[in-house]
């Protein structure tokens, strides 16, 4: 129970609603005499000063009324709580068909879930209270005060009542409700039973199309997880890394240039691909879980593949699935071992069905699992043929996958299992629209198609593998629009890195032309193409096969090194004329040309470029250029014009001193003025206030009874 919220229960009680609720209750006489203390007490809680311990000395019976009153959410209609009471087991019903204003049982049962009165099984912060069906039901210990022994025993008797009235509905087997260990939980409505007969009901079934929403935000996050592993990729504080080397840590992974990028996802899923079935053996031994994530889902997977593939030939359900997740959860948690009946039949919320789904839909995917079904009734899953043979340390043939489906509506259905480095590819240029046990949905769009190149993956790898995954030809409207998508980026194109190539005969260029038609590449003026850096060395190759050479020709960032001579009044002396590209660039940032050779350095063009480079990096630069370090005055007054203070505002200020540090400590704490008065140096007494706030700090001292005295 939350204590703190009690002050706002209290407050939207009224004193008269309080006093017709004690009586109207006649619960024990004491409770009534002690009305008076009560009264004080909420007045008390009003002055938002709720102490644990003044709560404590309340009666027993004022306690349960409070908690009462708190559980249901501030409630003050007496008749409404005089039915609650009775409904919670302080007056036992004897017809389990009870209406409440008109609504059924079941409506209540969602107002215990609503309010937290039952929770899921969470040890050991709940209490077992076994009723006299057999049923446990899991109530908060918080809770189980305030009923006590006989009325938490009362509540699991009426819960028993409410499930035997709710069975009664067409399409369940008979006698679901028997033998249930039900977990209640506050973010689904209904319980959903897994039956003992091992099969999923179709009402249950209709219920679980919700959970499936669920489910798919939790996939999300494990399939993140799974591509972090295989996929190379790590994020850190939302930043996006991928792992270039073993060496140190990786650089940002937007930071690299583009081409770099979509070179280095390539690289990735290629090796991801040859590694696929290593990868997966390793899993099904532990190694992959256990040595390299050390994470408490990936233990938990762990443990959840080694007990299937312990009994190969059994067929397990849904039910043993959460059984494991919480054997595992409590060896994780050091929490006391737990027994759980083999075979017992489980009725859980949402959020264990979803769980349990997502931990079978990952076996499925890497073909450790195959689902097994009764008609259109999901009714368990047992170890795949390959995931036993790869378990007992045979050579096993790799099992057939599933396919990639692109429909002319542009939705991509994986139809499982397909290989995780297929699925991220689908991961980077389309959006997951749903995800059940054997089949995933993407939906393709021109939005996702221009994120994906955005993201540094090349635009026409997206085509070339999107017809290589599907299983059949590409639908020919789906084919023109990513054509039409990929020419939209070739409109316009920034690269990174490339070269520049110089062909001033026609008939080279018209070949030349010819080799690069499939290739990126900007024709120039001239004869000048520049070309990708990845693209250099086959052009220059196929060039050569045709009896055609090629002369480097040095970069024009060469000729920076000892190319300018500084002088004194802030110039710089070209050694040069013309100077080359590279130094005229420089030049041109920072400072105004005064002749053929001599730049003078601006201040406002230094300010302007310390904006986007950092000061250290262009004297590094300079120095490059002159040969040696520059002048100390010259590099003072690059940095001091560089620097970018900001607005700095001044005001008048008043000195305050207090007779020891120990008044002026008592002044802060009694009045909180931090934003008026600023102490100074420590143990002296002394502290500061704006000249516009002194009137409000020696009205302040006044109120407390000093004795002020104001100089100058």
């Amino acid at each position: 129970m939350k204590w703190a919220t009690l002050e706002t229960l209290l407050h939207n009680l009224r004193a008269e609603e309080v006093d017709r609720l004690l009586t109207s209750l006649n619960i024990r006489t004491q409770v009534v005499q002690r009305k008076a203390k009560i009264q004080r007490l909420k007045q008390h809680l009003l002055k938002r000063e709720v102490l644990r311990s003044q709560w404590k000395a309340l009666p027993p019976e004022a306690q349960a009324l409070w908690g009462l009153l708190h559980a249901m959410g501030g409630w003050s209609t007496v008749t409404r709580l005089e039915q609650m009471l009775l409904l919670l087991g302080i007056a036992p019903l004897e017809d389990g068909s009870v209406q409440v204003n008109g609504q059924p049982v079941r409506t209540l049962i969602d107002m215990l879930f609503q309010h937290g009165l039952v929770f899921p099984y969470s040890p050991p912060y709940f209490v077992n209270v076994y009723s006299a069906e057999g049923n446990m039901w899991l109530i908060p210990q918080e809770f189980q005060k305030v009923l006590g022994k006989a009325g938490a025993q009362a509540l699991s008797a009426w819960l028993d009542r409410a499930v035997e009235h709710d069975r009664a509905e067409p399409g369940d087997a008979p006698g679901f409700h028997r033998d249930l260990l039900l977990f209640w939980g506050t973010t689904w409505r209904y319980p959903l039973p897994l039956l003992k007969s091992e099969l999923l009901s179709a009402r249950a079934l209709r219920r679980l199309e919700g959970t499936l929403r669920f489910q798919d935000k939790m996939y999300v996050e494990f399939l993140r997880f799974i591509l972090e592993q295989l996929f190379l990729v790590y994020e850190v504080d939302n930043t996006l890394y991928a792992e270039i080397t073993d060496e140190g840590q990786a650089p940002p992974f937007w930071s690299l240039p583009l081409a770099k990028r979509a070179s280095q996802i390539r690289r990735n899923l290629k090796e991801l691909a040859d590694l696929w079935g290593e990868r997966r053996a390793l899993f099904l031994k532990g190694t992959l879980f256990d040595h390299e994530i050390r994470n408490l889902f990936g233990k938990t997977l762990d443990a959840f593949a080694n007990q299937i593939l312990s009994q190969p030939e059994r067929v397990w359900t849904l039910g043993h699935g959460w059984l494991w997740v919480l054997q595992s959860m409590s060896a994780l948690f050091d929490y006391e071992e737990y027994h759980f009946l083999d075979g017992i039949a489980l009725g859980t919320g949402e959020m264990e069905i979803a769980t349990v789904f997502m931990l079978i839909t990952i076996l499925y995917w890497l073909g450790v699992v195959d689902l097994v079904y009764q008609g259109e009734n999901l009714v368990g899953f047992r170890a795949s043929a390959w995931a036993s043979c790869v378990w007992k340390g045979r050579r096993c043939q790799e099992p057939q996958g599933g396919q990639i489906v692109v429909q002319p509506s542009f939705q991509v259905l994986a139809m499982g299992p397909v290989p995780l480095n297929q699925l991220a590819i689908l991961e980077l240029v389309a959006d997951r629209v749903k995800v059940e046990p054997q089949v995933v949905e993407y939906m393709l769009t021109r939005k996702t198609f221009l994120q994906a190149v955005q993201k540094g993956v090349d635009g026409e790898y997206i085509l070339k593998e999107i017809q290589r995954l599907s299983a059949q030809k590409i639908p020919q409207n789906v084919q023109r629009s990513l054509e039409e998508w990929l020419g939209e980026l070739e409109r316009v194109q920034m690269y990174m890195s490339g070269t520049l190539l110089y062909v001033p005969d026609p008939e080279v260029r018209h070949e030349l032309a010819g080799l690069l038609k499939n290739r990126r590449k900007l024709e120039l003026e001239d004869g000048h193409f520049f070309i990708s850096k990845a693209a250099q060395g086959p052009v220059l190759d196929a060039l050569a096969d045709r009896g055609y050479g090629h002369k480097e020709v040095p970069s024009a960032k060469a000729e920076l090194p000892d190319s300018i001579t500084v002088e004194e009044g802030a110039r710089f002396r070209v050694k040069q004329v013309p100077p080359g590209v590279y130094v005229t660039g420089v030049l041109r940032r920072i400072a105004e040309q005064e002749d053929e050779r001599t730049w003078v350095v601006r201040p406002e063009k230094v300010r302007a470029t310390a904006q986007v480079m950092p000061i250290r990096q262009l004297v590094k630069v300079l120095e490059e250029m002159a040969g040696g370090r520059l002048p100390q005055d010259l590099k003072k007054q690059l940095y001091m014009w560089g620097a970018h203070l900001g607005r700095v505002k001044m005001s008048r200020i008043v000195l305050l001193r207090f007779p020891s540090q120990e008044s002026l400590n008592l002044f802060l704490k009694l009045q909180k003025p931090r934003r008026l008065v600023q102490p100074l140096a420590p143990e002296q007494g002394l502290a500061m206030a704006r000249e516009k706030d002194v009137e409000r700090v020696l009205e302040q001292l006044r109120a407390l009874g000093a004795d002020v005295e104001v100089e100058g």
